[in-house]
């Protein structure tokens, strides 16, 4: 058995057109010991000759030995069949599973795909979020829109500024300030508030940007504009990243500041 198991699938085949060329072989011997036993009766041999006394014992023999031939080399060949076909099954199965694992990989690689394309994609306010804005008609009157210098976010808050037009709320465009640089967008409300996430105008961007961020102006002051709420435009997030990044070496210094190798 554990040679056909060691076997490879040439010598497994070429070993089972073997049986079945034996076995019709002594197939063969047992249609002459038919045939023969057929012809002496045919003929009937005159009693006491050779073929008489001996002839239908011969012809019994072939069959004997056919038949026996028949058997054996079936049943050699009938294992060299099933070990094929228990290969061909199992290399059904690791197909299959490796089909699987390939599709499983396809799928991740086009997640990963889809994930990158929205990190790298500029950022463009959908249907969704244009109506969110909609939704400040009525209940803010006018904001101050700072944006970073960068053409992505540039484009972007112009996108803002024309949404928040549309909802009658008047936009004033103010440079890049100093010390309030972010990423998303961040708003600066003129009073402190109780529940940032009462206010229209964070309620209305958090649909914009989910990662809005809202303080008021006794944490960030901004005494040279007119108080009413400072919308910054940052730029577009960096995808999270896994640090460190660069391996930092502690070195110890001696009590003149030099460093102790």
């Amino acid at each position: 058995m554990n040679g056909l198991i060691n076997a490879t699938d040439k010598q497994l085949e070429d070993s089972s057109d073997s049986c079945e060329r034996w076995a019709f072989k002594f197939a063969g011997l047992v249609i002459l010991g038919l045939v023969a036993e057929f012809m002496i009766a045919v003929c009937h041999p005159e009693y006491g000759s050779f073929w008489e006394r001996w002839g239908s014992v011969v012809a019994d023999v072939f069959v004997a030995i056919g038949v026996a031939g028949e058997v054996l080399f079936g049943r050699m060949g009938h294992r060299r069949d099933t070990e094929l076909q228990r290969r061909t099954k199992q290399s059904l199965s690791d197909a299959v599973t490796n089909a699987g694992e390939a599709n499983d990989r396809a799928t991740k690689a086009e997640v990963e795909l889809a994930r990158l394309q929205v990190q790298l994609s500029p950022r463009t306010l959908s249907k969704e979020q244009y109506e969110a804005l909609q939704a400040l008609n009525g209940k803010v009157s006018a904001v101050i829109l700072s944006a970073a210098g960068d053409f992505e976010t540039t484009r972007f808050s112009r996108e803002i500024e024309k949404a928040m037009k549309d909802a009658g709320v008047s936009v004033t465009l103010c440079g890049n300030r100093m010390g309030l640089s972010t990423s998303g967008i961040h708003i600066v409300l003129p009073n402190p508030a109780s529940d940032f996430r009462q206010e229209p105008l964070y309620s209305a961007f958090k649909n914009v940007d989910p990662s809005t961020g809202c303080s008021d102006r006794s944490i960030s002051p901004l005494p040279d504009l007119p108080e009413i709420p400072f919308i910054i435009i940052g730029e577009k997030p960096s995808p999270p990243r896994t640090p460190p990044y660069v391996a930092m070496v502690c070195r110890a210094y001696d009590e003149n500041g030099k460093a102790i190798k």
